[in-house]
């Protein structure tokens, strides 16, 4: 018997199993890939890679609009492919050395639970004393006529084009299918979103969602809202998309991205078998990631939303450090959340929706990108900083839509984690110019 079986070798599940080898307990992960999970191979990685690619291609339009003689030839996307591939194998290697080097077994094949102390893969019986589930999640495919014909795509297939299409519809106005849409229109694909509800982006608050669509519109991305979908047709030149409340509407590309969200992966994983609770939503786990097998916990995107690899990263090693014996309590209200659109997009904490259905009293204050000396140089003004604020000046939630907003947020994240009036910051200098300035910006302002 060994000390923890982990069942997933995403982010939560690699990260519990280097924690618990730190504190001397043998180690079984399973995975039927290579560790990394849906982030490494068909997530965060790849698209973030295809994010730096657009970005440079965005770089030369702009160049281009200055009047500089530019050309360029038509895009290679197998090379593309290829600088996202490399960079997925090198951290892919680099996790396969962390585990192999901490001295944990890695199983590669399918892995299911047949009672709460045993994992079956590959026909042989493993025992451990303590399980981790961390399966993750997988991309949401709707009941809608014709979702699986040929050019329909799930996140997951649109990294194994062999070229680019004319023309994309995207089923989904949330985090994916706007990064996707802003990367693909960067590249020269004709993009439209199509979104069931009234907004995009309906996550976030309500000032950055109303901006997206203005910035997406402003690309050349076409957006529809309150759209019902009645099914996909297969054309001559490609896909229709029929909607049930506007059926004279002509909306037809070469493809179609379905992003409508991602599911807990829960079925299949055999635990009907071991008493754990769960259901379409995920894995019931307590403050401690227990589930209610007090010796089976969960991390990671099967225990449901948020799903974010950065959070199942320390929910795995809080639960490896909790079996040590070691109290760990991240801050998990103040986990920041980036989209990677042009501009990238980045929050913490409360939105004012949620402010305001708190019954809190608060102030917002509203900082403007165009107020920043480093936008104004680099002629990217567009975006602000939003700031939600108590009685006290304490922070309660901070939303700033401007390039390199995912890395300005960490700096925000830290003052929502200190919970103390921001009047206490006015003292701290940045320096200039940079775009990291708006946050001084805010501070002197209040």
């Amino acid at each position: 018997m060994v000390d923890l079986l982990i069942l997933g070798a995403g982010p939560g599940g690699y990260e519990a199993a280097l924690e618990a080898r730190k504190h001397g307990m043998t180690v079984t992960l399973f995975d039927e890939r290579p560790a990394g999970g849906t982030c490494l191979w068909v997530g965060c990685i790849p698209s973030k890679a295809m994010h730096h690619i657009a970005e440079g291609y965005r770089g030369i339009a702009h160049l281009q609009a200055l009047g500089q003689p530019i050309t360029v030839d038509p895009i290679d996307l197998k090379a593309l492919w290829n600088q996202k591939n490399t960079a997925v194998h090198t951290l892919a290697g680099d996790v396969a050395s962390l585990l192999q080097n901490a001295g944990v077994e890695m199983v590669l094949g399918h892995a299911q639970l047949t009672d709460d102390h045993h994992i079956l893969s590959n026909g042989i019986l493993y025992e451990g004393k303590t399980i981790i589930i961390a399966s993750g999640s997988y991309p949401f495919m709707p009941p809608i006529d014709g979702i699986h014909l040929p050019g329909v795509l799930d996140s997951n297939h649109l990294l194994a084009l062999s070229s680019l299409p004319s023309s994309l519809i995207v089923v989904g106005g949330g985090y994916i299918g706007l990064e996707w849409a802003f990367i693909l229109r960067s590249l020269g694909v004709k993009v439209t979103i199509v979104e069931a509800l009234p907004s995009l982006l309906t996550i976030a608050d309500e000032d950055v969602s109303k901006r997206i669509q203005v910035f997406a519109k402003k690309e050349g991305i076409e957006v529809l809202l309150n759209v019902q979908i009645g099914g996909f047709e297969k054309t001559e030149s490609g896909l229709r998309v029929k909607l049930n409340n506007n059926p004279d509407k002509v909306l037809e590309a070469e493809k179609i991205l379905v992003a409508t969200g991602r599911r807990p992966r829960v079925d299949g994983l055999g635990l009907e078998k071991t008493g754990v609770q769960y259901s379409p939503r995920g894995i019931v786990v307590n403050a401690l990631k227990q589930t209610s097998v007090p010796h089976i916990y969960a991390v990671g995107d099967c225990i449901g939303n948020p799903m974010l690899a950065h959070k199942a990263s320390f929910e795995g090693r809080q639960v490896a450090m909790h079996l040590a014996g070691i109290e760990f309590h991240p801050d998990y209200a103040a986990i920041p959340a980036v989209v990677f659109t042009f501009p990238e997009i980045a929050s913490v904490g409360l939105t004012e929706a949620d402010v305001r259905a708190k019954g809190l009293t608060y102030e917002t204050k509203r900082i403007p990108l165009r107020a920043n000396c480093k936008a104004v140089a680099s002629a990217q003004t567009d975006g602000f900083l939003k700031i939600i604020y108590d009685e006290n000046k304490v922070l309660l939630g901070a939303h700033l839509m401007a390039p390199q907003a995912s890395v300005i947020i960490h700096e925000i994240a830290l003052l929502y984690h200190e919970k103390k009036p921001l009047t206490e910051w006015k003292n701290v200098i940045h320096a200039h110019p940079t775009l990291s300035e708006i946050v001084q910006t805010m501070l002197q302002s209040l």
